[in-house]
């Protein structure tokens, strides 16, 4: 009579025996992962998808039960992938080859070079301030952000400054190739961080802030209409609206000036910042941190920025965001 309990007590410790071997597992598999040495798990621990965040992975397993007449490694998982560009970067081979298209002058001391890069490296350019490592034989790789936007497809352009070190990219001509990574970097995460974070604070105001060939990730954020201006949201009535504050030694070292009216029309306004004006010069002078400092940001809760330049630039701009009171998860960088 007493025999009933007795195996639904054997079957209770069974079961819980089972669940931690599952978990113990579990967290060696995920322990594992720090190195990137995926340990295969026993076919009886069914899991259907494992998602491991600090490396992105997804481990797919079968789901057979457990075999004592096969061996333990008989029943590795089928398939690893990742999910998202960065991630799927390490899948990739290191470098490809790519084809210059053209090579034109865009402003004084700028080159604007156009790319064509394979598929295996346009499908991993997902948000715009990612870049590429690029070189030709054995030359240090150079870091260069993407100034054309995803939709450009295998067309990668970039906006590059002149200097004694990169004359073999600055002077290479049509069909010259190169060797190029994949897009690396998390670029502008836009949506998440301007209409997702803190959205009881709606984004009206953006705040482009770029000095020179820094422009180039911001250009492309731009053009690849993710800023979402003249656009009202579900919790704002009012337009969205941007301000770039454009930095260079002279007009003529202005980038893109011919995007410029384009751009005006797409509700941002253009506010070049020229330290090293000439007499004909009337418009701002100085540094563009500066210029920003004098206009004060605008209504800084409903507020947001990309930046990309040099660092100082870039430390000064987002200090004064901060003590504006912008949040610091709205002021974004490309690296």
């Amino acid at each position: 009579m007493k025999l009933q309990p007795l195996v639904s007590s054997s079957l209770v410790l069974l079961l819980l025996i089972t669940l931690t071997q599952q978990l113990f597992q579990v967290v060696s598999f995920l322990h594992g992962t720090t190195n990137r040495v995926f340990k295969v798990a026993p076919s009886h621990v069914r899991l259907e998808a494992l998602t491991v965040r600090s490396t992105g992975w997804i481990m797919l397993l079968s789901s057979h039960h457990h075999d004592h007449h096969h061996d333990y490694h008989h029943h590795r998982p089928r398939h690893y992938f990742s999910m998202s560009s960065t991630e799927s970067n390490n899948a990739a081979p290191e470098w490809s080859i790519g084809k210059v298209l053209q090579n034109t002058r865009n402003a004084e001391g700028l080159r604007l070079i156009d790319i064509e890069v394979p598929e295996s490296v346009s499908s991993t350019y997902i948000h715009p301030g990612q870049y590429v490592k690029l070189k030709a034989g054995d030359t240090k790789p150079a870091f260069l952000a993407i100034a054309s936007p995803p939709s450009k497809g295998n067309i990668f352009s970039f906006l590059i400054k002149e200097t004694a070190s990169n004359g073999y990219i600055t002077t290479a001509k049509e069909g010259e190739l190169f060797d190029l990574s994949v897009a690396l970097g998390k670029g502008f995460q836009i949506k998440e961080y301007f209409d997702n974070y803190k959205n009881d604070f709606p984004v009206n105001n953006i705040l482009l802030m770029a000095c020179g060939s820094g422009l180039a990730p911001i250009a492309a954020a731009i053009d690849s209409g993710n800023l979402g201006l003249r656009e009202t949201g579900y919790t704002t009535i009012f337009e969205r609206k941007a301000i770039l504050y454009i930095g260079a030694r002279t007009p003529e070292h202005l980038p893109f000036a011919s995007k410029y009216p384009a751009w005006e029309k797409q509700g941002i306004r253009i506010v070049p910042v020229i330290s090293q004006p000439t007499a004909k010069w009337n418009g701002r002078t100085g540094y563009i941190q500066d210029a920003l400092r004098e206009d004060l940001v605008p209504v800084p809760k409903n507020t947001a920025a990309l930046l990309c330049g040099v660092r100082d630039m870039q430390d000064n701009v987002k200090e004064l965001l901060l003590e504006s009171g912008v949040f610091e998860g709205r002021i974004l960088l490309n690296f």
